[in-house]
């Protein structure tokens, strides 16, 4: 019945017991007065155990590859929502890309050199440019002191220079080297036409400037203060791109310093999701192997130390205990009460104790005289003590042949 088997459960736990005498050992006892039952139940007990665990580890490394699978799964969803967001932001903002803040600051610095120094220069051609203006003031345009042909080659001597300094910068094609030839073709020109009129002998009136020249000084400030203020301008235009570009690489730092922020949290989510992904990548490999180990059963190993055998004699105290200890109880029972009797009677049972009692000396004693009744009593006490002693071996021996027929 129901009752009778929760009754048996109950008297199996009672009787079984489970040690761990170190880390790696399990000891499972059972006590039961059947040796047969006994060995058999223990050897269920190792048995199921080592199912049981086998079966709990199994489930386990399965359970856990699944939940790690599924962490897997999860964390792969967020780290590709996490890398969608990081590339749409950094597609919809250009200056959101890594190392832009450190390209915009080294631009801004390049800028902010070459403003200065384009303003440093600038400042020193605007004071070259005032001393040239100041010596140009006091220098006279033209010299009187030569003919219209010495003027004419004068001028082409110095166009000639002027052409000659021009091709050492410049090419044939650029437009101050033809101006320049083409002045001096036509002084060219000028210089022939007034050779032929001279040569002819053609009398004319003299001009005021006919032994005019210009004056080279005040020619070579001229040119000197036109290239000046050429690399003036240059210089200025220079400046004012510098100036519009720096301000452009500012407004494109400030928007960068801007969306510092939110492109540093994306790119952190998108770390921490990298780094909890690879980590399940290696933990789900790890639970992969251990879940084959498991059902290969190559995992978890148990090896039993001292199996279960069926008991010869039973443990503890035997039959020939029990009979010792009965033998040795009958004996010392009655020596133990005769001791307390002696010893704590406080009638006189002898002259010597009277003596010592009263400390006078005694003359004679009586003896005592049994009557024939206490006599016959006396005998039967010795006979049935004698009887008892004998039975009792009689019984142990008998017992001990009944025990050696049956084994």
């Amino acid at each position: 019945s129901p009752v009778m088997q929760d009754r048996l459960m109950e008297q199996i736990k009672g009787r079984t017991t489970i040690t761990s005498p170190r880390p790696e050992l399990i000891q499972i006892t059972y006590r039961d007065s059947d040796p047969t039952r006994t060995y058999l139940l223990t050897q269920r007990f190792a048995e199921k155990f080592i199912e049981e665990s086998k079966a709990t580890k199994e489930r386990e490394s399965r359970d856990a590859f699944e939940f790690i699978d599924s962490q897997v799964q999860d964390y792969h969803a967020k780290l590709t929502s996490a890398e969608a967001g990081l590339l749409t932001y950094r597609s919809e903002h250009a200056d959101a890309q890594p190392g832009s803040a450190t390209d915009a600051n080294a631009r801004i610095s390049a800028l902010r050199t070459q403003v200065e120094q384009a303003r440093m220069s600038l400042m020193e051609q605007q004071s070259r440019e005032s001393a040239l203006i100041a010596q140009l003031s006091g220098e006279s345009e033209v010299t009187a002191v030569q003919t219209r042909a010495g003027l004419y080659r004068a001028q082409l001597i110095e166009l000639q220079a002027q052409l000659d300094r021009l091709l050492l910068t410049y090419t044939e094609q650029y437009p101050d080297v033809v101006r320049t030839r083409l002045q001096m073709q036509d002084i060219q020109r000028q210089l022939a036409t007034e050779e032929q009129r001279r040569s002819t002998g053609e009398s004319t009136g003299q001009s005021p400037f006919d032994n005019a020249q210009f004056n080279p000084l005040y020619q070579e400030l001229k040119q000197r203060l036109a290239e000046l203020r050429r690399e003036i301008a240059a210089n200025q235009s220079r400046m004012s791109t510098s100036e519009s570009m720096l301000s452009a690489e500012l407004d494109r730092s400030r928007r960068i310093a801007a969306s510092e922020g939110a492109l540093a949290e994306l790119t952190r989510d998108y770390e921490v999701n990298r780094d909890i992904y690879q980590d399940l990548l290696r933990r789900r490999e790890n639970a992969r192997v251990s879940m084959v180990l498991d059902q290969e059963q190559r995992g978890l190993t148990f090896r039993i130390q001292d199996p279960a055998v069926m008991p010869l004699r039973p443990s503890g105290l035997r039959l020939a205990h029990f009979a010792g200890a009965g033998l040795g109880l009958a004996v010392a029972i009655p020596l133990g009460l005769l001791f307390v009797l002696i010893r704590f009677d406080p009638r006189v049972r002898s002259a010597r104790q009277l003596e010592r009692a009263t400390g006078l000396n005694i003359l004679a004693t009586i003896p005592l005289y049994a009557t024939s009744r206490e006599r016959v009593r006396n005998r039967a006490r010795i006979a049935f003590a004698v009887f008892m002693v004998v039975g009792v071996f009689a019984a142990y021996g008998f017992t001990y042949w009944i025990r050696q027929v049956s084994g």
